[in-house]
């Protein structure tokens, strides 16, 4: 029987469709021995366009099946995680049965952990990318929290040890963090994890980038130096402690920064952001804030690293990695970075940019200044192109796509 892998990926928002996108083309250009079933939703072969220049339904060599607009609609709004996940896979079994597949590619693999086992009767290997590895998770101060810390390790590795049991799974991968695939592999009694790059994906033709002009939309004077925030806003981004950090500026210096915050905000946090960008813009005057809340395409996102002066990266979860900070190396900008975890490693591996803890406000402050007053001292433009060059997306897509 021949092998069929099948790649699923329901969502749309962010950088969900690039990895899909990354190996459905990988696939193209290369000669592989078994078919590639794509399980995604319609706007896939815009996405696929506009990275590509190809339209994915005119590959012969390609199967696409779109998912439906209204079962994604009632799927993603599913509020509990477990029940949602069984839906999915609910659906995708429905596609494994009909095709014969025989492999089957997660992308976001942590949300179906409680949901595999729909899939056992089918005996279809099984492999996907493991976020936010347990082992990065940063120990904190004070009884309490250390107790709570402790408890959601051991609860974290149960997890992943009674998934791992499951014999159709053959390969976990961890983006960027070698570290932490080798701990879990140690740590559990299957060899299943392999580090993996985080692939970066730059526009391929330049000229397209002068279509969105930034200071000409969001009407910033040439004086001031762009800092970005850019993609799904939570709160997690970092965005309230960049406000704190802010705040601990001086007048001349808010008046040589303009914060652009680009991308969709997720819904429970658009109040709480618009109060704290209210109080802030009212403490400094000098500071311009600029909030544009949407979706932004391949283009627009281009643009937006293009045109900035440096990217803000303070996130307070950074046990996982950023793609935030490929885009920001490749367009060569530097970014002022969480200094914990695996975001605060390769920051100081690579030297992309000052760091800061997110929870010090007066850190995040000496960021700004640093890309202000010292900017060519601020990163290393040598790293920031080594950095690059070891996350080439193709070899992302060879590297999954080699272990079917």
């Amino acid at each position: 029987m021949k092998k069929i892998l099948l790649i699923y990926e329901a969502r749309a928002t962010g950088h969900h469709l690039q990895h899909p996108a990354f190996l459905a083309q990988e696939y193209l250009q290369s000669d592989y021995s078994f078919a590639l079933h794509l399980l995604v939703p319609k706007i896939f072969q815009e996405r696929y366009q506009s990275y590509f220049n190809v339209d994915i339904e005119k590959q012969t060599n390609v199967t696409v099946e779109y998912l439906n607009d209204l079962w994604i609609q009632k799927m993603l709004g599913e509020k509990n995680p477990i029940r949602r996940a069984n839906i999915e896979m609910q659906r995708v079994s429905e596609t494994l049965k009909k095709e014969n597949i025989t492999h089957l590619y997660l992308d976001f693999f942590n949300r179906y952990f409680f949901s595999l086992k729909q899939l056992s009767p089918l005996n279809v290997k099984i492999s996907g990318i493991y976020y936010a590895p347990y082992p990065r998770i940063k120990r904190t101060q004070g009884v309490r929290t250390s107790i709570k810390y402790v408890l959601n390790r051991v609860r974290k590795w149960m997890q992943l040890y009674l998934v791992t049991q499951n014999r159709n799974l053959q390969r976990l991968f961890v983006l960027n963090d070698p570290w932490s695939a080798n701990y879990l592999n140690k740590q559990l009694p299957r060899l299943l994890f392999k580090p993996l790059p985080d692939p970066i994906w730059q526009l391929r033709e330049s000229t397209q980038l002068s279509e969105f002009d930034i200071r000409k939309h969001y009407k910033i004077p040439d004086e001031k130096k762009i800092f970005l925030i850019f993609g799904a806003i939570s709160a997690v981004k970092g965005c309230l402690e960049v406000l704190a950090g802010l705040k601990k500026l001086n007048t001349i210096e808010h008046s040589s920064i303009t914060l652009l915050i680009a991308g969709k905000l997720e819904r429970k946090f658009c109040s709480t952001l618009k109060k704290a960008l209210e109080e802030t813009q009212f403490l400094c005057p000098d500071l311009q804030i600029c909030c544009d809340n949407r979706f932004f395409d391949a283009t627009e996102m281009c643009a937006c690293f293009h045109q900035c002066d440096a990217v803000l990266n303070i996130n307070t979860l950074t046990q996982s990695s950023s793609g935030i900070m490929g885009h920001s190396a490749v367009w060569g900008k530097p970014a002022i970075t969480s200094s914990t975890g695996l975001y605060g490693d390769l920051a100081r591996e690579y030297r992309l940019g000052p760091l800061a803890n997110p929870l010090l406000p007066h850190e995040v402050a000496e960021g700004f200044r640093k890309i202000i007053f010292d900017y060519k001292n601020s990163f290393n433009m040598e790293d920031l192109k080594r950095y690059c060059n070891e996350r080439k997306w193709d070899y992302f897509a060879r590297t999954i796509l080699e272990e079917v």
